[in-house]
């Protein structure tokens, strides 16, 4: 989540993908670690296993692991978790440089900080949805199982979705979701009933020396290693290529906003490195939300950190490098999603505070420096595309939204979009954290539409769609930058500790129609996509994961009929963590 996490990509990735802490147990596949005394970590082997052209064998009931009496659900008890014991001075990689002379120096005079990495200890077991929070197995090759209807034969193409999918390494776990490794799931449809699944790492620079220590030993988003502060510097943090996954022509980009994006070979998988997409410096990093208007112009912005730095706005092209690039002035706090409207994109920072120093020096993790300040204001910069230059710079009151969806220019000359506004400001992800650590939280905010000037930046209509928490807007490409009447979401009830069911909005009426997932399954993203036979119909297509079967599943909905239910489900061969945002390629015709 990218091209936008709706759009419709091109590139036509194919062909075979290559693990970790699942192996096969009662007749189905279940995490290493969990026993019938309830879920714990154990200490298990951390050798990648590999499924290759496996059939899934579907559970049964009588086959499933039992659990022991649950506790009381509404109580919210969660995991218990604990700093990881650090043990005795390990074996660990030379650094280069300034940085390994400041290492070597803090060692002699004994300077060696405990990781902020977790032990689980306990784990309620209303909390269901933490069986897609675990270590991924990588699989090549293998088939879905059916569980429910047929896939339809308008379906052709690739579904790609990128998210984190390694979260414990050497006896400890990430204390922030948004630090497990990014792995890619992708799931290739013949159209004639058939489709073969793949699930990857991405072998980023920090996975690799990961790999080689047995534990996680660069500085992430919510995480710090030990050792001495100029191994724990941001300056080492590791890119997890972790947000979305998009394709252009024979080359995918994972990408992560807090990096450059990195390239993957389209048909094997395979990690080629980080890429400059032809103009981003050394340390510019590119934005994890690129968007795919429907005429096929794709639109991002980078941003520098550091003094000197800032943002520029960017157009690529159909082989994914930068081809126009202009700065960005006074956006200060880049943001993880904008609009594309039109003839406009437009860009809300939210006043954030960051206080990056203590990350630098290797004494907080960067999520500890992130604030939000109540007393500032929401800016709203306006962008022409023909020129990618500011047109108006807007001020707001304060209000924050992950994601955004239906940007387009009204009849009245105003700007509208539909934006996530949570009752709660999380600048650094924290309820992501919690949600990741066991503990029920709430997701998403309320649709809300807003109307915004172009001439002043101002916000001048703002009508709230409804009254729950919605996420992850999804929209037919074919709408793509101007945005159609309709957006697809996820949505939470009260009572789930994760998203639960998906829901039809209309940019005038709000939600029409909706999905509500069986009790025990959790969603995801879900991905708009038209049928190759039939444009009148539409799909929606996501993954989504079982807690009582412990198995993900492919599914897909007629997007225009949700209520009916699930038009198609099938089994994936082993369980695919929660993930971020994905694309879907529609095969070559």
């Amino acid at each position: 989540m990218r091209p936008h996490r709706s759009s419709t990509h091109r590139g036509n990735p194919s062909g075979p993908g290559a693990g970790t802490d699942r192996t096969r147990s009662g007749g189905k596949v279940v995490p290493v670690g969990r026993s019938t005394e309830g879920w714990r970590r154990d200490d298990v082997a951390q050798t990648p296993t590999l499924l290759t052209g496996a059939s899934l064998t579907i559970p049964t009931s009588a086959s499933r692991t039992p659990r022991p009496a649950a506790v009381d659900p509404v109580a919210g008890a969660t995991m218990t978790v604990a700093p990881a014991t650090p043990g005795a001075t390990r074996e660990t990689m030379p650094l280069r440089g300034v940085a390994g002379a400041l290492d070597d120096a803090f060692d002699a005079l004994g300077v060696r900080l405990p990781s902020t990495g977790l032990q689980r200890s306990a784990v309620p077991i209303d909390a269901r949805w933490l069986g897609g929070v675990e270590n991924a197995q990588e699989v090549r090759g293998a088939a879905l199982v059916d569980l429910e209807g047929a896939l339809p034969p308008g379906l052709r193409g690739t579904l790609l979705r990128n998210g984190p999918g390694r979260f414990d390494r050497g006896g400890e776990r990430v204390p922030h979701w948004f630090d497990g490794d990014g792995g890619i799931l992708r799931v290739t449809l013949d159209g004639r009933g058939a489709a073969t699944t793949d699930y990857r790492f991405v072998r980023s620079k920090a996975y690799v020396d990961d790999e080689a220590a047995g534990r996680f030993t660069h500085p992430a988003f919510g995480y710090l290693p030990e050792g001495s502060p100029a191994r724990r510097s941001l300056l080492r943090a590791k890119n997890p290529a972790n947000t979305h996954i998009v394709a252009f022509g024979d080359r995918l980009l994972a990408l992560y906003e807090g990096a450059r994006p990195t390239a993957l070979d389209a048909h094997t998988l395979d990690t080629v490195g980080e890429v400059d997409l032809g103009a981003l410096g050394s340390s510019e990093c590119f934005t994890a939300h690129p968007h795919t208007d429907a005429d096929g112009r794709t639109f991002g912005f980078t941003y520098q950190p550091g003094p000197g730095g800032g943002a520029s706005v960017v157009e690529l092209g159909a082989g994914g490098e930068i081809e126009r690039k202009v700065r960005l002035p006074g956006l200060k706090a880049p943001p993880h999603d904008f609009i594309s409207a039109g003839p406009f994109l437009v860009f809300v920072e939210s006043p954030t505070v960051t206080n990056a120093l203590p990350a630098l020096v290797g004494l907080r993790a960067i999520s500890d420096g992130l604030g939000w300040n109540a007393r500032g204001k929401t800016r709203i910069h306006v962008i022409d595309k023909s020129t990618l230059d500011v047109v108006v710079t807007g001020n707001a009151p304060p209000f924050s939204s992950a994601h955004f969806g239906g940007g387009r220019l009204e009849d009245d000359g105003t700007i509208s979009f539909v934006a996530f506004i949570p009752d709660d400001n999380d600048p650094a992800g924290q309820s992501m954290a919690r949600f990741s650590r066991g503990e029920r939280t709430e997701v998403g905010g309320r649709p809300t539409r807003l109307h915004v000037d172009p001439k002043t930046g101002d916000i001048v209509g703002r009508v709230v769609l409804a009254d729950e928490r919605v996420e992850w807007p999804a929209e037919d490409p074919r709408d793509a930058g101007d945005g159609g009447p309709s957006l697809w979401c996820a949505t939470q009830s009260s009572t789930s500790g994760y998203f639960d069911g998906y829901a039809r909005l209309d940019r005038v009426s709000g939600i029409v129609d909706r999905a509500a997932l069986r009790d025990g399954v959790f969603g995801n993203e879900p991905v708009v996509v038209v049928d190759a036979d039939d444009p009148s119909r539409r799909w929606l297509v996501t993954v989504q994961y079982d807690s009582r079967a412990d198995r993900s599943e492919f599914v897909v909905y007629d997007a225009d009929a949700l209520a009916k239910g699930a038009h198609y489900r099938g089994a994936l061969p082993a369980v695919v963590p929660f993930g971020f945002h994905g694309s879907f390629v529609p095969a070559a015709r």
